[in-house]
């Protein structure tokens, strides 16, 4: 999931078969915000394997 208000960006990962959400917001409406807030979240998922 993700969304913004035009002045804040979220993006939510639901991964249920680890019983784990990540949830990345920036306060930034740049057109870059989902790739990388996309990023972030690859990079935590990461640490989690």
């Amino acid at each position: 999931m993700a969304g913004s208000n035009t002045m804040w960006f979220a993006l939510c990962w639901i991964i249920p078969g680890h019983d784990m959400a990540i949830v990345v917001a920036t306060n930034s409406d740049d057109p870059s915000a989902f790739q990388t807030c996309d990023k972030v979240v690859a990079k935590l998922m990461a640490e989690f394997r």
